[in-house]
C-alpha cells in the first residue's frame, strides 16, 4: 500500500512539474480550524515510504531496525519477535533499536 501511494505521489509530482498539492489545518481561533491548500516544491527523491527512510538511515550508518506488522498479526507474536530481535541486536552490536 505504501509503495502504491508513493507511485501515485511521484506521478503527481511529474504532472505538476515538481509541485504537489497538500493541505494543512490552520487554527483560526481556539478549537476552530480551516483546511487550506498548499503547493509544495518537491523532487522525486523526497518521496519516501517509512521503509525507505529507515533504509536510508541504515545506509548512513545508524544502527536501526524497522519492523512492520499488519492487521491480523497476533500482538503477542509481534512483541515476542521484537523482544528476541532486540536482545540479539543489543547483544551483538548494541545498536539503537527503533520499534514502530
Amino acid at each position: 500500500m505504501e509503495e502504491s501511494f508513493k507511485r501515485d505521489v511521484i506521478r503527481e509530482v511529474r504532472a505538476g512539474n515538481g509541485r504537489v498539492l497538500l493541505h494543512d489545518e490552520v487554527e483560526e481561533r481556539p478549537n476552530v480550524f480551516a483546511i487550506v491548500p498548499l503547493w509544495e516544491n518537491v523532487s522525486e527523491e523526497d518521496i519516501m515510504t517509512p521503509g525507505d527512510v529507515f533504509n536510508l538511515m541504515a545506509r548512513e550508518g545508524y544502527k536501526v531496525s524497522y519492523f512492520r506488522f499488519y492487521k491480523g498479526a497476533l500482538m503477542s507474536d509481534v512483541l515476542l519477535r521484537r523482544l528476541i530481535m532486540a536482545a540479539l541486536l543489543l547483544y551483538v552490536e548494541s545498536p539503537f533499536l527503533m520499534l514502530v
